[in-house]
């Protein structure tokens, strides 16, 4: 697609943490783990749009009075020819019946008002155009993007 540009990961997280930074700090501890001088092929501007909204969905899926157990961890690491950028919480998890819909456009399970459940939708749909994978994994210890 028109407008990738090799990138540096980490200036991506870094840019990406400063934005969500505010909403983590009262929920929870971040926890980074990048491996250095990782490069991907992709749009500045669609991936720290990711990240945010996946750093966010973390932080809203912690207890609010759990501060100082609370984790989210930021990890990038190359693996196999592949560059794997990871955000996870330690959360109480998705549950079964709602993961199939999780990415379904409008699809939430926040309050009304809250959410409109694009956010996870349109982040799949931009790795997806910029050549990558969106995956998830969760237990009721937390979920991992």
């Amino acid at each position: 697609e028109e407008g990738l540009q090799p990138l540096e990961v980490e200036k991506i997280l870094n840019t990406s943490v400063s934005i969500a930074s505010s909403a983590i700090k009262h929920r929870a501890q971040l926890v980074r783990e990048d491996e250095p001088k990782l490069v991907v092929l992709a749009d500045q501007t669609r991936l720290s749009q990711v990240l945010v909204n996946l750093l966010m969905n973390a932080a809203q899926a912690v207890p609010e009075e759990s501060t100082s157990t609370n984790e989210i961890a930021l990890r990038s690491y190359e693996d196999d020819g592949e560059v794997l950028i990871e955000v996870a919480d330690n959360g109480p998890g998705i549950p079964g019946h709602i993961l199939p819909r999780i990415f379904e456009p409008f699809f939430t399970t926040k309050p009304v008002g809250v959410g409109t459940g694009l956010g996870l939708s349109i982040c799949k749909n931009l790795i997806e155009r910029m050549g990558g994978v969106m995956e998830v994994e969760t237990s009721d210890e937390g979920t991992l993007f």
